[in-house]
């Protein structure tokens, strides 16, 4: 039973490793011709893909480290002043985000 698993569990991580890289890869061609074109976003299929500037990144992630810090039960004070003082850098590329319309 648990050698099943454990190979199911390779396979399935296999599988993984292989979609992450091509959804990766996917998404930074996706992204750069995006920035070429004349739109900022795109509709297909009940989708919505989104160039995310780097304003609005930086607020995105600024959100998620928010309620992060709230769920771990920070103080506003403590949460202020980490979200002041981190600087974390985002990617450039794959800067795009896809919603559901």
């Amino acid at each position: 039973m648990l050698e099943e698993k454990a190979k199911r569990l390779i396979e399935l991580k296999e599988e993984y490793d292989r979609v992450k890289d091509e959804y990766i890869r996917l998404r930074d061609e996706f992204h750069n011709e995006l920035l070429n074109s004349q739109n900022r976003d795109f509709e297909f299929q009940g989708y919505r893909i989104m160039l995310v500037d780097d304003t609005i990144r930086r607020e995105l992630d600024r959100a998620l480290l928010q309620r992060t810090l709230k769920e771990l039960g920070l103080s506003e004070d403590e949460i202020i002043s980490i979200i002041i003082s981190s600087k974390r850098e985002i990617p450039l590329s794959g800067a795009i985000k896809i919603i559901r319309i």
